[in-house]
């Protein structure tokens, strides 16, 4: 641990990466923050032994969420590391954990950058430790510990306290199976709205939840863009996820336009779902051209516009929409 450096260098160079996780330049933190390029980080979350979680008090020194709760440990995977090395740096520069002193955290889920986490891939993992921790002054002011769900009722009460990171890795952890109380107070504070648009007035969702910039779209029928990519920019939303119910044109002869359209104001586009059997459908939908222009002769080339899917789904397939 070097407890006197400062709590951060403009000039620390990260890895930066493109939307699929993979590596294509390199920056230093500065302009990665600055110019809002995706990158990568680490969450490790800490139990105390005692059923007890872990949380830091960020030093005020820090460049991003000075004086908040945030995750046990947690920072940037430098350029050309793992992030399985960087969680295991991160232990010892923050908590005084030396790498032989500890087992490998252990994984528990990735998330996709967004607005909360700085554009952020997160990598996040869980250490059980009952022996002593050893804060970084330069990194943290105090060391916090609390049972699970006491952090639950205060990020209700007071998500201000925290760090916006924290709170979305905070609220992916509790979604998990196990989650089944905290699944069930989310769903109670969901916003569906729904519209009918194209041709044949075919519904079209927008998902979004309190306390949250991201959003989903279920369902893209052309024309779609017009609608939701205004409703996106006046109440500051990310589209995080388009799911595809089905292969029919009037269902998802919008996506390419609504990828087009958010292309502009965030620097990572939504994941699409669509089931496997309608990969022909989203890949080649000229083919299916001339029995939509039966019913619609003024259709051009340009209402069939392919788009790529970042995930295809099988049939009874359980899946997160929103991380």
């Amino acid at each position: 641990m070097k407890p006197n450096v400062p709590a951060q260098s403009p000039d620390e160079i990260f890895d930066v990466v493109d939307e699929n996780d993979r590596v294509v330049g390199r920056a230093t933190r500065a302009e990665v923050h600055r110019r809002r390029l995706l990158h990568r980080a680490v969450h490790i979350v800490v139990s105390d032994g005692r059923g007890n979680v872990v949380l830091q008090k960020r030093s005020l020194a820090k460049d991003t969420c000075p004086g908040l709760l945030s995750t046990s440990c947690a920072g940037h995977v430098d350029a050309g590391e793992s992030y399985e090395q960087a969680a295991r740096r991160e232990l010892e520069e923050e908590l005084g954990i030396p790498a032989a002193d500890a087992p490998a955290p252990k994984f528990l889920f990735a998330m996709r950058p967004c607005r909360e986490t700085g554009w952020e891939f997160l990598r996040v993992y869980r250490l059980d430790r009952a022996g002593p921790l050893t804060p970084n002054p330069a990194e943290i002011d105090a060391l916090l510990a609390f049972p699970p769900a006491e952090i639950d009722a205060m990020t209700e009460k007071s998500p201000e306290l925290f760090s916006e990171s924290f709170l979305r890795v905070w609220k992916k952890l509790r979604a998990a199976p196990a989650g089944q109380e905290t699944r069930r107070r989310i769903c109670r504070i969901m916003k569906i709205e729904r519209a009918a648009i194209g041709p044949f007035g075919t519904n079209c969702y927008l998902l979004s939840e309190n306390g949250r910039s991201d959003c989903a779209v279920i369902d893209a029928p052309p024309g779609a863009a017009e609608k939701i990519v205004p409703a996106l920019k006046k109440r500051g939303l990310t589209l995080a996820a388009v799911l595809i119910t089905h292969g029919h044109w009037d269902h998802n002869a919008g996506v390419a336009e609504l990828l087009a359209g958010t292309a502009e104001t965030q620097p990572v586009p939504p994941e699409i779902f669509a089931h496997a059997d309608d990969r022909d459908c989203c890949e080649r939908p000229e083919k299916y051209k001339a029995w939509y222009q039966a019913a619609i002769p003024e259709l051009g080339d340009d209402d069939f516009r392919p788009f790529r899917v970042s995930r295809w789904l099988a049939d009874g397939e359980t899946f997160f929409l929103l991380g």
